[in-house]
C-alpha cells in the first residue's frame, strides 16, 4: 500500500492526539503530521505532499471571532498542488459549514466530540478520493499566451537546458521557456517524481536499473532517451525514490 500523508491542524492537545489515534488505527499506512499552529502547518505542508487535511476552523479558542483554520483553507486553494486536496473541517459552526462547501470545496466535516465511526468513514473516503485524483492531476503553464496543461501521469522525464524546460511525455515533446527544475519540483507531486541531476527530473515509474558506480539510471519505455546521468549529490535521492516507488 502506497504511503499517504495526513495533516491535522488543531490547537487542543487532547483533540489532536485523539484524532491522530483514530487515523492511524483506520489506515496504518498513513503518515500523520500534527500542527497546533499556522506556522507549524505551513512548514509541514510545504515540506511534504499532504493527501488529506483535517483543519479545526477555530485555532485560537481565546478569540471568539477566530477563523484562522478557514483562512488556512483559503490559502491552500491558492496553491496549485492543494487546489483539489480533500479538506475535512473540524467544526460545530453551522454557518462555517455552509461557507466551506460553497467557497472552499470542503470535502466533509466532523464535529466535536468525535464519533469514531464518522471519523473513520470520512478518512477512508477522502483517501480514496485523493487516489482517483492522482491519475488526472495536471500542471499548467502559459506558453505564447496560451494555457498548456499536462497530465502528470503522462510525463516520462523533463530536462532544463539554457532557461528552457523540455518535457517528454508518452506522445510528445513540449518546450516551456523560463522554467527550472527547482520550480518544477515545487509544483509536481514529489512522491511521483525525483530529481536525478541539477537539470533533470524523472517520473519514478519510468526508472529502470540504477548503476551506482557510474551514476546513471536506465529509462523504461522511452524512445527519446535510454539513460540519464545521476549527479553525485542526487544519488541518495534516486535510490530512495526507487524504494518509494
Amino acid at each position: 500500500m502506497e504511503r499517504k500523508n495526513v495533516l491535522i491542524v488543531e490547537d487542543e492537545e487532547y483533540s489532536i492526539n485523539m484524532l491522530k489515534k483514530l487515523i492511524v488505527e483506520t489506515a496504518p499506512y498513513v503518515k500523520c503530521y500534527k500542527a497546533s499552529s499556522l506556522e507549524q502547518a505551513y512548514m509541514i505542508l510545504h515540506n511534504h505532499v499532504i493527501d488529506v487535511f483535517f483543519i479545526d476552523i477555530i485555532l485560537n479558542t481565546k478569540n471568539s471571532s477566530d477563523a484562522s483554520g478557514m483562512n488556512l483553507a483559503e490559502e491552500l486553494r491558492g496553491i496549485d498542488k492543494y487546489r483539489f486536496t480533500p479538506i475535512i473541517f473540524i467544526t460545530s459552526l453551522e454557518d462555517a459549514k455552509l461557507y466551506a462547501y460553497k467557497r472552499l470545496h470542503c470535502y466533509d466535516y466532523i464535529e466535536k466530540p468525535y464519533l469514531v465511526r464518522e471519523v473513520k468513514r470520512t478518512l477512508v473516503e477522502a483517501l480514496h478520493y485523493k487516489t482517483q485524483l492522482e491519475f488526472s492531476r495536471t500542471v499548467h503553464f502559459k506558453k505564447d499566451g496560451i494555457l498548456v496543461s499536462i497530465v502528470e501521469n503522462d510525463i516520462i522525464y523533463m530536462k532544463s537546458v539554457v532557461r528552457t524546460l523540455y518535457i517528454y511525455t508518452k506522445n510528445e515533446e513540449i518546450t516551456i521557456p523560463y522554467k527550472t527544475c527547482e520550480y518544477m519540483m515545487n509544483e509536481l507531486d514529489q512522491r511521483m517524481f525525483v530529481q536525478c541531476n541539477r537539470n533533470t527530473i524523472i517520473n519514478r515509474k519510468y526508472m529502470g536499473y540504477v548503476d551506482k558506480v557510474n551514476r546513471y539510471l536506465e529509462v523504461k519505455n522511452c524512445v527519446t532517451c535510454t539513460r540519464l546521468s545521476i549527479g553525485k549529490k542526487y544519488l541518495d535521492k534516486v535510490l530512495e525514490g526507487m524504494k518509494i516507488w
